[in-house]
């Protein structure tokens, strides 16, 4: 499961933030400061050369050539451990040429997530399950909803900075790390203008990102993590059981142009040649014995035999505007068949 709400609205406050002290900045260096959340950076060099990665937020600086170099970067982790972070760090600092500094956010609740059991349980439909349903045992969880936990208890939330050794070129923490849960607001992230520009020390400007304003995110997060969660869920369950079609021994109604109709008939073809969708072969087993597809009025016949899907001569399925036929199947052999417009 992706981390979900929780980092989402942490990375986004920690976004605004970065913005404003974009704006905050003398009107000659805004227009060479950029923040962004996903670019991907892969100019990685000694034993990090091949690694990828996407910060979740970062901040880079124009140099006379125009060039983007990333400066600051901020990891935050809901889901990853704090051994995790700090090799990210690590790898932004030893590995990616002009990162000064790289900000870690370690966010953990307490037991840690597991999915509950929602059988025998009602739930509206998905529309209709609101994030205001979600209710908090207490401001830092855990998030309950129809008597099940949805989050854990925020246990641990801080932050750190780290910076490169200049003598030993190692990534090192700067600093104390900063408590979030005491929300102070004269603590945070301080970021300053000398870490993007070589600037003089009368030009210097900072700007903070108080621990306060992430600890409102994390509360914020919280409820919508737990609704985030609960959905999903539901989304699955559903998908399940979507993917178990089952088919009918009767003829459906007929369907508008494009669609789609099954019905259950004995088919012409029992020793046509075998359906390759895509260069692969599918094999399956069925208890029904065909099934026909509808297509403008139109009907092809394709029939099942040893469990291999059969169909007539390609000019015929293409003379019905079929483009390719997809099929799989369940343990109990569930039939899933797309048909497809063509260009033409």
């Amino acid at each position: 499961m992706p981390p979900g709400r929780l980092h989402e609205i942490v990375v986004r406050g920690c976004n605004k933030e970065a913005i404003g002290f974009q704006l905050a900045t003398p009107k000659c260096y805004q227009s060479r400061i950029s923040v962004d959340l996903s670019t991907t950076f892969q100019e990685f060099k000694g034993v990090y050369r091949g690694s990828c990665k996407i910060p979740d937020l970062v901040i880079l600086s124009k140099d006379n050539n125009k060039r983007e170099i990333p400066r600051i970067v901020v990891e935050i982790g809901i889901t990853e451990s704090y051994k995790h972070l700090k090799q990210s760090a690590k790898l932004w600092l030893e590995g990616m040429t002009g990162v000064k500094e790289c900000i870690i956010i370690n966010i953990q609740e307490t037991p840690k997530y597991r999915s509950p059991s929602i059988k025998n349980i009602d739930f509206p439909a998905l529309d209709r399950i609101l994030p205001s349903a979600f209710i908090g045992k207490s401001k830092f969880g855990p998030v309950m909803y129809k008597d099940l936990r949805w989050t854990g208890t925020i246990s641990t939330a801080f932050l750190e900075t780290w910076t490169l050794d200049p003598l030993t070129k190692l990534a090192t923490q700067s600093g104390k790390r900063t408590n979030l849960l005491l929300g102070n607001k004269n603590q945070g992230i301080t970021l300053k203008l000398s870490t993007l520009f070589d600037i003089a020390p009368d030009q210097e400007k900072l700007y903070l990102i108080s621990a306060y304003m992430i600890k409102q995110n994390i509360l914020e997060g919280l409820t919508y993590q737990g609704h985030f969660r609960c959905i999903n869920i539901l989304q699955e369950q559903l998908g399940k059981k979507n993917d178990k079609p089952t088919l009918s021994n009767a003829a459906l109604d007929p369907s508008p142009r494009g669609s789609t109709v099954i019905k259950s008939r004995p088919s012409p073809y029992k020793n046509g040649r075998r359906h390759q969708a895509f260069g692969q072969k599918r094999n399956f087993s069925l208890t029904q014995e065909s099934f026909v597809f509808g297509y403008n009025a139109r009907l092809t016949h394709l029939g099942i035999k040893n469990g291999v899907c059969v169909c007539p001569p390609r000019n015929s399925v293409r003379s019905l505007g079929m483009l390719s036929l997809v099929i799989s199947s369940g343990c109990l052999g569930g039939l899933r068949a797309l048909c497809y417009q063509s260009a033409g």
